[in-house]
């Protein structure tokens, strides 16, 4: 569990199309879309923390992935909560 499953659950976001296909997806239509639970579910396990931490990082940065960046383009924030810790 670290910082570093967050960064490797993006870049297979950014190279796996269907994966990228379900995050963007989700991020249209499914609001509530559990980033930590997706991610666990693909093999990466990270807190609800440290993805938060993440993407500040990211943000601070300026440098979004691709991902990511169409689907706040769109206006549609992504859930990074983890339903397991309550939040």
């Amino acid at each position: 569990m670290s910082q570093e499953a967050v960064h490797g659950f993006i870049d297979k976001i950014n190279q796996d199309i269907a994966l990228y296909a379900i995050v963007t997806r989700a991020a249209a239509e499914e609001p509530d879309l559990d980033l930590v639970k997706l991610a666990g579910e693909h093999g990466f396990a990270f807190t609800r923390e440290e993805g938060l931490n993440v993407w500040a990082d990211i943000l601070a940065s300026g440098e979004l992935p691709d991902a990511l960046l169409e689907a706040v383009a769109g206006g549609n924030p992504i859930n990074c909560s983890d339903e397991s810790k309550g939040g």
